[in-house]
């Protein structure tokens, strides 16, 4: 696919985003007006807004899925009842696009061509729902800008993006608020009390009620090494969960899911009931988190993960002590260089064992700099010059019986490419 929808992104306010977005649906010769729920957070939003989606699919109602980063190819990002867009339809709204740029008097990046594109593609083709992960933030995304929002959700809020969201919580979680509209009801997961405090002070201005994941309890949690279930009780009534999605940080994720679900029965959308919610859950598909693979070049298999900052790689390591206690791991990392990577590192002092650094892509700090972070906290560290390379010496290492891999999206892509490319 052309490199038009993955262009560095470029400086623009938030006024200039909803200008675009407002310019291409101008110049979009038939559209239909889109039904926005649009999901935030810095840790688990792309789990939650998967299952939602999957659950609107199995209620019967066509439903949009525009998520990021892809793992392997750009039309991941943008999805209809779990079929991702065509080249052809890429293609097609690129010439809009660009005529929209040339009205606004500015080039925008990729993230916002993506954003444009799905949300041209799902107003074409008039899904009942779509569904959208925020990219950055919340108040200044480029999706904030696509009308008309009916749900919000705010996922997890840690530490990450510092650099453009604030040094505290409550500066972070502002940030995601921003993803809040007068009226429209917000689902959102237990927080610090620095991001409670933001978000009961954005709800509060906004007359937006706060449907709060703290009513739902989770019972009877069973585990395996590809799909875990649990029991979600919720307005007195017993939900079965049955995922492909291992953590114990995925029961709020999935207790989001589920009262984002209620809260559009609630709206009229009487299709979504108990059996077509549980059949969602069990009907969800969201690779790169804890998926196991194996690859043609080396005889075993790989855990991969897309923990990529400090709250992710903790519950990465909380997961992988109950799935295999008392067990370290070789791990293959490659950690995006704006961030705390120190702190990661010291989340993996738990699990990790040997470590093998790569550079996944432009992004990413060097492997050779990683290495001597990861010696600096006592971790048997190596260095390789390309992911396939890495692959092979963690194989190695792990004397064939299997490693991890983490620390970047990215890297999970990577791997799964080699899965059709080697």
């Amino acid at each position: 696919m052309t490199r038009f929808y993955t262009l560095p992104a470029e400086n623009r306010s938030y006024e200039e985003a909803r200008q675009f977005i407002e310019t291409v649906f101008r110049l979009l010769p038939h559209n239909t007006p889109l039904k926005k729920i649009q999901i935030a957070g810095t840790n688990g939003k792309g789990s939650t807004a998967a299952m939602l989606a999957s659950i609107l699919r199995a209620s019967g109602y066509k439903t949009g899925l525009n998520i990021s980063p892809s793992l392997i190819y750009v039309n991941e990002r943008i999805s209809i009842d779990g079929e991702y867009i065509s080249d052809d339809d890429l293609l097609r709204y690129q010439p809009i696009i660009e005529e929209a740029e040339r009205i606004c008097g500015r080039t925008f990046g990729g993230f916002e061509h993506i954003t444009a594109a799905a949300a041209m593609f799902f107003s074409e083709q008039a899904v009942d729902f779509a569904v959208m992960e925020t990219g950055l933030g919340g108040r200044f995304d480029t999706v904030s800008a696509v009308e008309k929002l009916i749900l919000s959700s705010i996922t997890s809020i840690g530490f990450d993006h510092m650099h453009m969201l604030g040094n505290s919580l409550e500066q972070i979680a502002y940030e995601k608020c921003g993803i809040m509209r007068t009226g429209v009801p917000c689902v959102i997961h237990p927080q610090s009390n620095g991001a409670y405090s933001a978000i009961f002070s954005s709800a509060d201005s906004l007359n937006c009620k706060l449907i709060d994941v703290r009513t739902c309890t989770v019972t009877d949690n069973q585990v395996n090494n590809t799909r875990q279930s649990m029991n979600i009780h919720v307005r007195g009534e017993d939900y079965f969960v049955d995922i492909p999605l291992l953590g114990e940080h995925q029961h709020a994720n999935a207790s989001n899911a589920l009262l984002c679900a209620l809260a559009l029965r609630d709206m009229g959308y009487t299709n979504i009931t108990k059996a077509t919610i549980e059949r969602g859950f069990c009907e969800t598909s969201w690779h790169g988190r804890l998926e196991t693979v194996k690859l043609p070049i080396v005889d075993c298999p790989i855990i991969i993960d897309g923990a990529h900052n400090v709250s992710a790689m903790n519950a990465l390591a909380k997961t992988l002590n109950v799935l295999y206690p008392n067990k370290t791991h070789v791990v293959l990392l490659s950690i995006m260089a704006d961030k705390d990577i120190p702190a990661i590192l010291n989340q993996m002092l738990g699990f990790a064992s040997k470590i093998v650094c790569v550079k996944v892509n432009s992004r990413a700090i060097d492997a050779d700099k990683l290495c001597e972070l990861a010696k600096a906290h006592y971790f048997e560290a190596y260095c390789a010059d390309s992911v396939e390379e890495g692959v092979r010496l963690a194989a190695r290492l792990s004397n064939g019986q299997g490693f991890l891999a983490a620390g970047s999206l990215y890297l999970a892509g990577k791997i799964l490419s080699l899965q059709s490319s080697v």
